[in-house]
């Protein structure tokens, strides 16, 4: 049977074909953000587990001339500029969206009204990719805005 000149046939064979690569190539980028996520999780905990051992901390501050304290804090407040980043990249990726993603976005507002994560922001901000850089920028921008303008209304 023919339709405009194209075989009917022809169609029902292709249709699902190409239904099925648009499905393998979103189960691609879901496998790959889930892989990325994992591998991400997974150095955060290695991470964590070599702060909470002592020695390990100790030697870790020692070699960055700094009280372990102060190194510990400088960790944390990596992790939390890290899992900024993975949920950044969870929505740029399509993971995140909707209300969950706004949410997310107020958190990523309230952490960087932090000064010790906008102080540990200015020596780790080189490594993360540059939207991201200039997603938390525009954040700092904003809450720069903010406080001037309640700064103002106050006087």
């Amino acid at each position: 049977m023919e339709l405009l000149g194209i075989n009917i046939e022809i169609i029902l064979l292709i249709i699902p074909i190409v239904l099925g690569l648009v499905e393998l190539r979103r189960n691609t980028k879901l496998r790959l953000a889930d892989f990325l996520v994992r591998k991400f999780e997974g150095f955060q905990r290695d991470r964590q587990a070599m702060l909470d051992n002592p020695r390990i901390l100790t030697l870790l501050a020692e070699e960055k001339g700094i009280p372990k304290d102060d190194y510990l804090m400088r960790s944390i407040n990596t992790f939390r500029i890290n899992k900024a980043f993975e949920n950044y990249y969870l929505h740029k990726k399509g993971h995140i969206e909707g209300e969950l993603w706004e949410r997310d976005k107020k958190d990523i507002y309230r952490l960087f009204t932090n000064e010790s994560i906008l102080e540990r922001w200015e020596e780790v901000k080189q490594v993360h990719s540059t939207d991201f850089q200039a997603f938390i920028e525009e954040i700092i921008q904003h809450k720069v805005k903010t406080t001037r303008k309640d700064q103002t209304d106050e006087s």
